[in-house]
């Protein structure tokens, strides 16, 4: 049997070589857009083969953002940055609605912060549409995963 990594999934050795994919996670926070206290984030993004799935909760209490998104793209770069998109929904009951999101993170590595892992954040349409916010993350950490010989891109 073997664990895929940050799967949760037993598989019998033969069926997990048949599956390529690649994975990006992390939580943590960097400096609000406001220029006002923190952005909070969390996401996990996967693509095993041709299946796409994950999520991606943030929240920028300076600027009134708070979103929940579900992933509905996803690519790796071939090394330590991933692109992932889809829809969010607002968790802000004051600007209820809906729009889409893109982020790219860079994972620089382990250690404490500051090492250089990245987040960028766009928002577009529905009540946040225009909202960016992009750097280095002031705590937590950014891992990407693509297996061995992956090439994830769609």
């Amino acid at each position: 049997m073997l664990l895929l990594r940050k799967s949760y999934v037993l598989l019998p050795l033969g069926l997990a070589a048949l599956l390529v994919g690649c994975v990006a996670s992390g939580g943590g926070f960097l400096l609000s857009a406001s220029g006002v206290g923190n952005a909070n984030f969390g996401f996990c993004a996967s693509r095993v083969d041709s299946t796409i799935a994950g999520d991606f909760e943030y929240q920028d209490k300076g600027a009134g953002v708070r979103i929940h998104g579900a992933v509905t793209e996803f690519t790796n770069f071939g090394g330590n940055s991933s692109t992932f998109s889809g829809t969010y929904v607002s968790q802000n009951s004051k600007t209820p609605g809906t729009g889409t999101f893109s982020v790219t993170v860079v994972d620089n590595g382990e250690g404490r912060p500051p090492k250089g892992d990245t987040l960028s954040i766009s928002l577009i349409g529905g009540p946040f549409g225009g909202y960016t916010n992009s750097g280095a993350i002031q705590g937590g950490n950014i891992q990407v995963d693509p297996a061995p010989g992956a090439v994830c891109s769609s």
